[in-house]
């Protein structure tokens, strides 16, 4: 999957143009924006810039009814080419927005969002550069200004988001000031059970600062693209912030971490000439039981008229296992709905929108500063399409358009009750169970068959038995031991098409996406390590810094270290102390393992392992190794070398198996060891190790001589009489030899025509 893409609304929405949809992309009238007569946004001229230079200090409040509540404290700066208006008790000043969001089980979401600060006095601080000083009613050029955590979370001095025009950066002065009562009101409230550690294992926590300006807005000169910042935290078992987790991820949202975290997320920005900018983004999940899960984020960056809906094309034969909204809570007085939005399909589409514009201004859309979540999970597998995204309020063009992976088209339903089995059994043979639900089309009676994709892409074609009425079944044993395959299904229809599953299609599925196999009667994990506990590792070497440590990974650093675990836990072994940029120095970090077990021929060691050594101005030399022992650690062999010149070397978390026996003995006190260096020059060097476990593969042949039930090496009288005592129904009986479920007359030929000394 692609990262993230940026691009301008004019270059992504070039078909809007040619359907007439507008005409230019010139700033909409003033008066549509909610800018008040006869103000003036940028008396100053040129180009104030303001971005959010750190994110430098938090709090926590005392949960209360359900919610916790925090603020952060917030250093701007302003990096244009002017002073940026901060005149306190008029409407020529920067308000303050901070959000909540947290990526868990590969979706990103926003949890909670507070009121605005309204800023009232300009600092003339140095933290980002030479600073032109002010009296105080404007930013100067290259100053900051803090404002602490405490200071951003008082109540008495917060505004609703509602009465703010984040395109024009209008907003009436002085805000509206309803009662409130209790710790959580106005500050960024966040529902309890989203933050509690215990309930959210393997979550990743953001918060986010945002300054909207009338004098650096989207509608006016400045680059309000820019406004936004967010940083990491690390939350202890209460639901407290603890720490932060990294550093502040400056003129970036925290959408914008997303595809960090997950490389296959694919994520745009949609820059607006004279509106704003949204963020979308996708990501799709195989969730190995036939299904698929959409998950499509929308963020509104500081587009006024918002987005309230997307289109997301859909067959009406897709079977829909499920389909959700989630959104944020609006709270404390704000005059926004929190009723969510209503899904329907047809046409073509599935449609998900809040109440429209016309009839409820205050509608649940995505408004300035908020993010909401769809999320979609079917058996109609992805393929390329375009997601709309319908604005809510009018104006100019009416809906926004991304190319990304949508749910592909189905005429059937198929489900398979027993699952899609990794390990097929030759000897006992592995029943497979596919149910058809007629959708658009009907099935055909008697049709549905296994299809077997051998190493030498051959396929085989095996009938599947019905009964009852569209489901299909095989006992399948025709395969060998530790022999790999893949496989995959069909069913006719009445009308004399074929449809084949996974994906529904009239074609078969690429052999990427069809289900693997192997030949095996058991898998046992004998070792099993996701580094979330100490089973034992051990650090060594003589390097200076960077060494091994079991932690946390920090999001958005710059310098090639993972953002993420390799299976979304908490920990992995690093090559850093859960800061940015501490890579390897001054020699070599040895991670080694404790003993394993993978005394089993068909022992397979499965590792993820990420290593990044393409920073710095001398690359090539440094080295990331990979070695066995079956010796206790005597001696070693290398089994993967990778410097600069890999592929892999580049960051990304790399699943690897290594089959035990190709490269030492068995043994049950197999060791693997991961060595990264620094060579003395001028390279940055960031590695890290995640789930590391073996899988012992055991499969034993079919008997020679089925017939013979007693083992006494021949078919003879005892095994007759055997066959007899058991004839009837007798599911799973060594005497039902055709495995038809019944002992019969079937059986006994093949008892008689076998009879005599075993071969």
């Amino acid at each position: 999957m692609n990262s993230r893409v940026v691009a301008s609304f004019v270059a992504c929405s070039a078909a809007l143009a040619s359907a007439g949809w507008f005409a230019d992309f010139d700033t909409a009238p003033s008066s549509d924006l909610g800018l008040a007569e006869g103000l003036d946004a940028n008396p100053l001229g040129g180009n104030p810039d303001v971005v959010v230079w750190d994110l430098q200090s938090f709090a926590n409040y005392t949960p209360s009814g359900g919610y916790h509540a925090y603020a952060l404290g917030t250093t701007s700066c302003n990096q244009g080419d002017v002073p940026l208006l901060w005149q306190s008790s008029t409407n020529l000043h920067p308000v303050i927005g901070q959000n909540m969001y947290r990526w868990k089980d590969g979706r990103f979401e926003q949890l909670g969002m507070g009121w605005l600060k309204h800023g009232f006095y300009a600092l003339s601080l140095s933290d980002c550069g030479p600073c032109q000083g002010t009296d105080g009613t404007t930013l100067g050029i290259d100053c900051s200004d803090p404002y602490t955590a405490s200071r951003n979370g008082s109540q008495g001095g917060l505004g609703p988001k509602y009465q703010v025009n984040a395109t024009t950066g209008y907003f009436p002065y002085p805000p509206a000031n309803p009662s409130y009562s209790g710790s959580t009101a106005r500050r960024c409230r966040v529902p309890s059970s989203d933050v509690l550690p215990s309930e959210n294992p393997g979550a990743v926590y953001f918060m986010e600062g945002q300054y909207i300006c009338p004098d650096d807005s989207p509608d006016d000169t400045g680059d309000a693209s820019n406004n936004s910042s967010h940083r990491q935290l690390n939350m202890d078992s209460s639901g407290a912030i603890s720490s932060f987790a990294g550093p502040t991820i400056q003129e970036l949202p925290a959408i914008a971490s997303w595809d960090d975290l997950d490389p296959e997320v694919d994520l745009h920005e949609i820059e607006i000439p004279g509106e704003g900018t949204i963020w979308f983004g996708s990501r799709v999940f195989d969730e190995g039981d036939g299904t698929f899960r959409y998950e499509y984020a929308i963020f509104n960056l500081n587009v006024d008229r918002s987005i309230g809906a997307i289109r997301v094309p859909w067959s009406d034969g897709n079977p829909l296992n499920s389909s959700t909204h989630k959104a944020p809570e609006w709270h404390s007085g704000e005059q926004f709905s929190n009723t969510g939005w209503s899904m329907t399909t047809g046409g073509g589409e599935m449609v998900w929108s809040s109440e429209p514009f016309a009839s409820n201004e205050m509608a649940n859309a995505v408004r300035w500063g908020n993010l909401q979540n769809i999320t979609i999970v079917t058996t109609a597998q992805p393929e390329a399409g375009t997601v709309t995204l319908d604005m809510f309020k009018p104006g100019d063009f009416p809906s926004l358009f991304v190319d990304t992976q949508v749910p592909g088209n189905s005429t059937v339903a198929i489900n398979f009750p027993s699952g899609t089995p990794d390990a097929l059994s030759p000897t006992d043979g592995t029943e497979l169970v596919m149910e058809v639900t007629p959708l658009e089309v009907i099935p055909a009676p008697n049709t549905g068959k296994l299809h077997v994709t051998r190493s030498n892409s051959t396929v085989e074609v095996f009938d599947m038995v019905e009964s009852p009425a569209n489901r299909h079944s095989i006992l399948f044993s025709e395969i060998e031991c530790f022999e790999e395959v893949s496989y995959f299904f069909s069913v006719d229809t009445t009308s004399g098409d074929r449809i084949y599953w996974p994906g529904g299609g009239d074609t078969p599925p690429e052999l990427d996406y069809q289900y693997a196999a192997k030949g095996l009667t058991e898998v046992q994990i004998p070792f099993n390590d996701d580094f979330e506990s100490d089973q034992g590792w051990t650090v060594s070497g003589d390097a200076s810094a960077g060494t091994w440590l079991r932690s946390s990974p920090v999001s958005g650093c710059t310098y090639g270290s993972p953002s993420g675990t390799a299976n979304g836990s908490e920990t992995a072994f690093l090559t850093d102390d859960s800061s940015c940029n501490i890579d390897v120095d001054g020699g070599q970090t040895i991670l080694t393992s404790p003993a394993m077990d993978a005394s089993s021929p068909e022992s397979r060691l499965h590792y993820t392992r990420w290593y990044d050594c393409i920073f710095g101005p001398v690359v090539g030399d440094d080295t990331f190794v990979v070695e066995l022992s079956s010796d206790d650690g005597a001696t070693w062999i290398v089994v993967e070398e990778i410097d600069s010149s890999n592929p892999e070397a580049d960051g990304g978390w790399v699943n690897k198996v290594l089959r035990v026996a190709d490269y030492v003995e068995n043994t049950t006190a197999l060791r693997v060891r991961f060595t990264a260096q620094d060579s003395g020059n001028s390279s940055i060097v960031e590695a890290g190790v995640d789930s590391v476990f073996v899988r012992a593969e055991l499969c034993e042949d079919a008997p020679s001589c089925p017939a013979d039930f007693d083992n006494s090496g021949s078919v003879d009288f005892p095994d007759l009489l055997s066959l007899l005592s058991s004839w009837g129904d007798c599911i799973g009986c060594d005497t039902d030899l055709n495995d038809s479920g019944t002992v019969d007359f079937e059986d006994l030929l093949l008892v008689l025509s076998a009879f005599g000394t075993c071969p």
